[in-house]
This record gives structure tokens, C-alpha cells and sequence, in this order.
């Protein structure tokens, strides 16, 4: 298993395993914050990588965003 660090909370692990067993497959996640749960996904092409790499990183924005702005009316 290798796992690569994609944005700050967005990871990849890929898994490489016999033909019989599956081929190749890798897991997608976006780690928990700002009381956000995390969320994962199993990839195992190409495309559903690229299509849940952009909804993964749409979220982490929407999150961050929504976390900056709940602190921020808490200051005021």
C-alpha cells in the first residue's frame, strides 16, 4: 500500500493486488475536521479516480469556507 497526500486533508492509498484477488484498486479519503465526518471512496479506474478527486476537494473547500465563517461570526 502507498499513500499520497493530495491537498491538506485529502489522501490516496493504492492497493496492488493479483488479477485474482482484483487488480489494482486505491481508496480515496478526505480526512475529518471542523466536525465534518470523513469520507471515503474505492476507486478503480482512472475516471471514478478523477470524478471523486473533484467532488472530495469541492467538499474539503465547502467545509473550509463554511468553517471560516462560523468562526468568524463567533468574533463578532
Amino acid at each position: 500500500m502507498r499513500k499520497v497526500k493530495l491537498t491538506e486533508r485529502i489522501f490516496y492509498c493504492h492497493f496492488e493486488e493479483s488479477e485474482e484477488e482484483g487488480g489494482s484498486h486505491g481508496l480515496l479519503v478526505l480526512e475529518s475536521a471542523y466536525n465534518f465526518p470523513l469520507k471515503s471512496h474505492t476507486v478503480t479506474d482512472q475516471d471514478e479516480f478523477k470524478f471523486w478527486l473533484t467532488h472530495f476537494a469541492k467538499t474539503e473547500e465547502e467545509q473550509s469556507s463554511r468553517a471560516a465563517l462560523s468562526r468568524s461570526s463567533h468574533a463578532l
